[in-house]
């Protein structure tokens, strides 16, 4: 539980921190991405090299071919956080990026046999609920361009999750996450 409490205030200081980069005028979003994830590739040089480990079973089409849409997922899934992190306050985006755990949870029990349970579809739903009646303005749901390209951050955020509990199998966190982060650089 600490971890989790941990992560949190992590990526609280991580989005800022990029909130900051992207704001400013001498970098591009997509510069800035690049640049953020060579210094994350480089940085898990080290524990890859000591705590990484991938099963032979990872090289096979079926694993290789879930790796690389998890690749491609990841560079939609920066790009359109990226873009909308430019152009709108955190306070507006951190209500709507609170969807991809619901959203998260619901992919996983129409996917996974084992994630299936009514109490928790249940709380998904109310979680989704609480969080879409935020944005009603004047009795009108309102969502702006950048809104939707938020709920498609969502969308790619749940479907990169699932993707990493398929690879998990095979490997472990260091090394999918490592090597995800070189490919995204390479790309």
């Amino acid at each position: 539980m600490i971890s989790a409490f941990i992560s949190a205030i992590f990526n609280a200081i991580g989005v800022t921190f990029d909130k900051l980069i992207v704001s400013s005028k001498y970098m591009s979003g997509l510069s800035m991405i690049k640049l953020r994830l060579f210094y994350i590739s480089i940085l898990m040089i080290i524990p890859i090299v000591f705590f990484g480990s991938l099963q032979p079973d990872f090289f096979t089409p079926k694993y290789i071919l879930k790796f690389v849409a998890l690749v491609i997922n990841d560079l939609v899934l920066n790009l359109l956080f990226y873009s909308v992190l430019r152009k709108k306050k955190l306070s507006e985006i951190e209500p709507i990026t609170l969807l991809a755990t619901p959203m998260t949870m619901f992919f996983a029990m129409l996917i996974f046999s084992s994630e299936r349970s009514p109490s928790i579809l249940i709380i998904s739903i109310i979680a989704t609920l609480a969080l879409l009646i935020s944005r009603f303005e004047r009795k009108h749901l309102n969502f702006d361009k950048y809104s939707w390209l938020l709920i498609g951050f969502c969308i790619t955020s749940a479907i990169e999750v699932i993707l990493m509990k398929y690879l998990l199998g095979v490997s472990n966190a260091i090394s999918i996450y490592g090597l995800r982060t070189v490919c995204i650089v390479i790309i």
